[in-house]
């Protein structure tokens, strides 16, 4: 469409990137990732993962803390979309922050989230701890 209207198709994506790369576009699409509407909630998810990390008003591990409490406390909701949003929000951040950045985050038993010091950590596997120390006797 951009095309033919004449639009250079660099221009047009960053033009998108510009709209779309800032805080308050971020926390409308984080909302929409929580919707109860599947393909709302999948649409903003695909979205979200297509911007550059880290997303705008989630670049601090204590701003990261706070969406990964949320999602670990809804995740066990009894109601599936609440639960299904949770766990799609779980993805998000595990793919943008531990995946692309390298950051190491553990969810049990409390949440908390940890950046790589140095260049030679950054290139570290990932570290998730979804379970926290089993006791197994």
């Amino acid at each position: 469409i951009l095309q033919e209207e004449g639009i250079d198709n660099g221009y047009a994506k960053v033009l998108s990137e510009e709209l779309l790369y800032n805080e308050d576009v971020i926390r409308v699409l984080l909302k929409a990732s929580l919707d109860s509407w599947d393909r709302l909630r999948k649409s903003a998810f695909d979205l979200l993962c297509t911007l550059p990390s880290p997303l705008p008003g989630v670049e601090t591990c204590s701003e990261l803390c706070k969406y990964l409490t949320w999602a670990k406390s809804m995740v066990l909701s009894p109601v599936v979309k609440v639960s299904d949003a949770a766990a799609l929000q779980l993805r998000l951040w595990i793919k943008k922050y531990v995946f692309e950045l390298k950051w190491s985050l553990t969810l049990v038993p409390e949440v908390s989230v940890s950046v790589p010091e140095k260049l030679n950590d950054a290139q570290s596997p990932p570290v998730i701890s979804l379970l926290g120390e089993c006791g197994v006797v």
